[in-house]
């Protein structure tokens, strides 16, 4: 697999969000079928809300000749539908609130194509590295470990910072190598799918069984912990994340998520010294720095410190919390 995802996706997904928002039309009725043009040459033919908003079974095609056929909520793509791109690249599957996630089928105008679960929501063309993480994912999960790795190669082309990323690939290339039994692998990125689906037990489960098969992967004992965390089960998911540092003393994600657990269960010097201790590992992990200024602003109220993470977290690429911080008057 070697296609990039189309830029289009940006505008074509933004564009239908922002449809029964911002131009709702002088027509008052339920599951009536219309043909009305928008502003910028949009034009839409299919059902309509009792507001006037496309709603139902419809089409929507931009003026460089994208086009959605499919399932629409209040404008906005949600459930089943097929959006294709100028050059004939086109995507079938599910749709949620507007962006392609679930289960679905890309294929690109030069023949490739990846039929699987998107596990994260697509919404930009800086997303196209998440479809090739979840191709890589995928692969994994299926015993391919070859092309999981060249997905996960072309993912840190696109994003050499993303972590996720680089922790996927380092399992891929020590089964590869024989250091990791590949039935060990191959439940654990299984485990990850059911993760992604909301389905934690069953995560949980698959990671089970990496263990049991190869206690040597910290990545399994890392996203067991996780999920853990996910349910409440801090103490277990503690335990996890300290047997991940045993085995990898350098694995930053690890104390990111130790320091995670222990934040939730207030215990915030120790989470804070996890956050720290990862940071140290690597000091360009930005999901480190926005964490321990989280705790630091939340729960130990050191604006000054909290402030001063989140905006190092902002320089390398993760803004959303120091922007909110800044809107709300409390970082400059």
């Amino acid at each position: 697999m070697t296609g990039n995802l189309p830029v289009k996706v940006l505008s074509g997904i933004l564009l239908i969000t922002t449809i029964g928002i911002l131009f709702s039309i002088e027509v008052h009725a339920s599951s009536s079928s219309v043909s009305k043009t928008y502003p910028g040459g949009v034009e839409y033919k299919g059902e309509l809300n009792s507001r006037g908003i496309p709603h139902g079974k419809g089409t929507f095609t931009w003026a460089d000749g994208s086009h959605y056929t499919g399932d629409l909520a209040d404008g906005i793509m949600t459930g089943k539908g097929v959006f294709t791109w100028p050059d004939g690249s086109h995507y079938s599957g599910e749709f949620e609130g507007g962006q392609m996630t679930g289960e679905g089928t890309l294929t690109w105008a030069d023949g490739s194509r990846y039929k699987g679960t998107l596990l994260s929501r697509v919404s930009s063309a800086e997303d196209s590295a998440k479809i090739h993480y979840n191709m890589g994912v995928e692969y994994a999960s299926e015993g391919k470990l070859i092309q999981a790795r060249d997905e996960f190669r072309v993912v840190l082309k696109m994003d050499p910072r993303l972590i996720t990323a680089q922790s996927s690939l380092k399992v891929i290339d020590a089964a590869i190598a024989l250091h990791f039994k590949k039935e060990a692998v191959m439940h654990n990125f299984k485990g990850a799918i059911f993760g992604y689906k909301g389905m934690v037990e069953k995560s949980i489960t698959e990671y089970t069984k990496a263990i049991e098969v190869d206690p040597k992967i910290a990545a399994a004992y890392n996203n067991r912990g996780d999920a853990y965390v996910n349910i409440g089960r801090y103490g277990r998911a503690i335990s996890d994340f300290t047997k991940a540092i045993e085995i990898e003393p350098g694995n930053a994600i690890a104390y990111t998520n130790r320091g995670n657990a222990y934040s939730e269960k207030g215990d915030y010097d120790r989470a804070i010294s996890d956050f720290t201790k990862a940071i140290e590992i690597d000091p360009e992990y930005a999901l480190a720095y926005t964490n321990r200024g989280y705790v630091y602003m939340m729960s130990m109220d050191e604006k000054t410190m909290a402030c001063k993470d989140l905006k190092r977290a902002c320089e390398l690429g993760n803004c959303r919390n120091y922007e909110i911080t800044r809107e709300g008057g409390h970082c400059k």
